[in-house]
């Protein structure tokens, strides 16, 4: 079961008037713009009177009234990027947890509306595409955020998928390609630094690895910050 709470303002009033600038130098003037936070909670069973009322109690803070389910208009709504969970559904899902809420997760994500319109874009489906996407440059950032067009319908976010099966890098047999795949095959964007101190720790004798774990681990995250004086790993008695 989903819900969809609607939250208090998630944006001052200068944040809003610092994108709407924004939005002046690319055509769009006379856009007034507010941000309101949105809650979805997903829960096993049927959320009683009681157990609502006191997501109400947990879900109020900032300033400000809740938006209203019945007349808000969203222009674009952010979520979560779809597959990821947030480090506040972490915090908010915890909390829950300790009040005794029978939730499994609680997220929340923003819905931006226009508040005035004094030009009429909105008029203009074509007008309010590209006002949508230049709003969405501003505030949007497609590593982390997902598009819904629908905030009453979360359901994306909360998809459960069955875990990937495991699989070996065939480093001790196939060196730096097997390193090169992965990284590519992944997606894991290493640069050409800890490649090298990567492959050096996979191909470290037993003996050597358990004595030197502690250095193989500092000398990969140097590598991986691109600090200089990272040292060659070489075996040696232990």
């Amino acid at each position: 079961m989903l819900i969809s709470k609607p939250g208090r303002p998630s944006d001052s009033l200068f944040r809003c008037t610092k994108i709407e600038k924004v939005l002046a130098k690319q055509g769009f003037s006379g856009i007034r713009l507010a941000g309101y936070w949105v809650h979805w909670i997903e829960a096993d069973t049927a959320v009683d009177a009681s157990t609502n009322e006191k997501l109400d109690q947990l879900l109020a803070y900032g300033e400000g009234d809740c938006f209203s389910a019945e007349s808000i208009k969203p222009l674009l709504v952010v979520a979560p990027r779809v597959g990821t969970l947030s480090p506040w559904s972490s915090k908010a899902t915890a909390a829950a947890k300790r009040l005794q809420l029978p939730v499994d997760r609680i997220e929340r994500g923003k819905i931006y509306e226009v508040i005035e319109d004094a030009h009429g874009v909105l008029n203009s489906a074509e007008q309010a595409a590209a006002l949508k996407a230049a709003l969405k440059d501003i505030v949007f950032d497609p590593l982390m955020h997902s598009d819904l067009a629908d905030w009453q319908s979360p359901e994306e976010l909360f998809i459960h998928a069955e875990p990937a099966p495991s699989a070996t890098v065939p480093v001790m047999s196939e060196g730096r390609a097997a390193l090169d795949n992965t990284n590519e095959t992944l997606g894991l964007a290493l640069s050409e630094e800890p490649v090298p101190v990567s492959q050096q720790v996979c191909t470290l004798p037993p003996s050597a690895m358990h004595s030197g774990v502690l250095a193989v681990s500092q000398c990969v995250s140097c590598a991986s910050e691109g600090l200089p004086g990272v040292p060659v790993l070489t075996s040696s008695p232990h």
